[in-house]
């Protein structure tokens, strides 16, 4: 059993490197196209790539249409890796809390061919920027922040298909033939909110505004939530998933599992339908 991850990256510089390192603990190949970056996240992921086989720089001139989308990329490589095998939906702000492989390995003995993980996410909060001149920026950001809170799942991983093509709607999380779907993984920690500057960049800010929380006066130009209404991470392995949470989970893949058990059924009737009218007409 192989794990490759696809990587679509897009001025995620400052988390790249810890991301992309997370994901080599586990993952046989990571394949990685850019999707127009202007930070340096591009010349960062070369220059890892030279480093570490891992890897694999996805020119846009190999790609259908020359478009990067996660689709594409599968696409282009699925043949070359057995129905063993694994692809991890790999986002540049997040890593792993812990390896994804046992839970992978249980859902294949089941048959899914999707596995889902739950996402912590982690916030920049009214804490981190009371501390924030004091913070040691050389460690990364899954040891920087520690507020977070669950809210969803995803799914992160699926089994690939040698013979079949992600057809269709190409902007879907997963291919259409993705339908058994087994328990969750380890939980993914993403850290969508790393430092004042980048918030302010990801906002649209613009360059005069960076320093925005660097001023007592206008570092409310954004919202940050509180630190004392989320869940404190110890770096331990253990995560607070609220029930509220869990069971709107569940009921959101029920409504899932449904719709898309209607939509499988409307084209096996319209299949029917079709073969109907075709044996009417030779008769």
């Amino acid at each position: 059993m192989k794990i490759n991850a696809i990587l679509l990256v897009n001025n995620e510089a400052d988390i790249l490197e810890e991301a992309l390192l997370s994901a080599m603990k586990f993952c046989h190949k990571i394949y990685v196209c850019d999707n127009g970056s202007t930070d340096g996240s591009w010349a960062l992921v070369n220059e890892m790539s030279s480093r570490f086989s891992a890897i694999v720089i996805v020119e846009l001139s190999c790609l259908p249409f020359h478009q990067p989308s996660v689709s594409n990329v599968y696409n282009t490589l699925h043949r070359q890796f057995s129905d063993d095998d694994w692809w991890y939906l790999l986002k540049a702000d997040e890593v792993f809390a812990k390896s994804p492989e046992r839970s992978l390995k249980e859902a294949a003995v089941q048959g899914s061919n999707g596995v889902k993980a739950w996402c912590a996410e982690f916030y920049f909060t009214d804490e981190d920027l009371a501390n924030y001149e004091l913070e040691d920026t050389s460690l990364p950001f899954a040891k920087r922040r520690k507020y977070y809170r669950i809210h969803n799942q995803e799914t992160r991983f699926f089994k690939n298909a040698p013979k079949q093509t992600w057809s269709g709607n190409f902007h879907a999380a997963t291919p259409s033939w993705i339908t058994s779907i087994a328990k969750t993984a380890s939980i993914v920690m993403r850290f969508s909110e790393r430092s004042p500057t980048q918030m302010q960049i990801k906002v649209g800010a613009n360059e005069r505004n960076e320093d925005a929380f660097n001023n007592a006066d206008s570092h409310t130009t954004l919202t940050l939530k509180k630190a004392k209404a989320l869940n404190t991470y110890r770096n331990d392995g253990d995560f607070v998933l609220h029930k509220t949470t869990r069971i709107a989970s569940y009921a959101k893949a029920l409504v899932q599992g449904a719709l898309q058990f209607t939509k499988l059924a409307q084209l096996a009737f319209q299949v029917r339908f079709k073969k109907t009218i075709s044996e009417s007409t030779i008769l």
